[in-house]
């Protein structure tokens, strides 16, 4: 643990630390555009499927808005 800060201290952004930290936010972040395009995907879907015609999926379009939130 002391040798990261010392390395950090060091080397900055060039440290491993650093470089892990970075790496893990990135990731992070594709994560939640994943998470975000997808669920989108799904709203534009049910919203087609409603212009269609179905009173049914209202119940489950309200339980749905739910889940992204958590």
């Amino acid at each position: 643990m002391l040798a990261e800060k010392v390395d950090e201290m060091e080397k900055g952004s060039e440290s491993r630390v650093a470089v892990v930290r970075d790496v893990k936010i990135k990731r992070k972040s594709s994560a939640v555009k994943k998470s975000k395009r997808k669920y989108r995907a799904l709203e534009e879907a049910k919203a087609a499927a409603e212009e269609g015609g179905g009173e049914g999926e209202e119940g489950e379009k309200a339980g749905e808005k739910d889940g992204p939130n958590v």
